[in-house]
């Protein structure tokens, strides 16, 4: 029997890095900007409620859902592999900074997929997302649900300012990578058309067969 889910995915609030652009990724442990506190602080009351809460390990994403989700917060599930892409040597930078770079060029002209020289390739980064929504559906399911039997079927734009009053049935707070690789793995769109500004996301239709 078939059954519909609807999963609320986050991008955190924002840092001082992602406003100058910059490459924050797995290894980055970035605190939240006062701007990006205070954006969520004004815009809490526009998230919709939810019976899950799954973060990413990092303190961007967990500063993020105590803001947002101070009720759910203690029973929070944390998901390591829900982290940001691992930028390996391109940590902390951004393109003005490595744009002389030779090897930050050629990943680049290769449409990002390669693997980052300390860091990872995308289709790694893929895999491992999609291991952390499988267990985001069997936490919310009780039992295994096999990604084959997990079909995204709608990903709808995500804001605040909408002040949406359904209940969903999981929030995911992660990185914009981390939306990207989840729904160009489901969905028959380019990575880079899934991209959330910070506090935003996506609602998703799940069903699970």
């Amino acid at each position: 029997m078939k059954k519909k889910l609807r999963i609320l995915i986050l991008r955190h609030g924002m840092t001082k890095g992602n406003s100058e652009k910059r490459y924050i990724g797995k290894r980055s442990q970035e605190p939240l900007s006062k701007e990006g506190e205070r954006l969520l602080r004004e815009n809490a009351s526009g998230y919709p409620s939810s019976m899950y809460l799954f973060v990413s390990p990092s303190l961007r994403a967990v500063n993020t859902a105590r803001i947002i989700y101070p009720r759910l917060f203690s029973r929070r599930i944390v998901i390591p592999v829900f982290d940001e892409m691992d930028f390996g040597i391109f940590e902390g930078k951004n393109y003005k900074d490595l744009s002389d770079n030779a090897t930050y060029r050629q990943w680049v002209d290769g449409g990002c997929l390669g693997m980052i020289p300390g860091g990872e390739d995308m289709e790694s980064f893929k895999e491992r997302v999609r291991e952390g929504f499988s267990i985001v559906i069997d936490t919310i399911e009780k039992e295994h649900k096999e990604l084959s039997l997990i079909h995204i079927t709608g990903a709808e734009d995500f804001s605040p300012k909408r002040r949406l009053s359904e209940v969903t049935d999981a929030v995911i707070v992660a990185h914009g990578g981390t939306i990207m690789a989840l729904l160009s793995s489901f969905l028959d769109q380019d990575y880079f058309s899934f991209d959330a500004a910070c506090g935003e996301g996506y609602i998703l239709t799940v069903t699970v067969d």
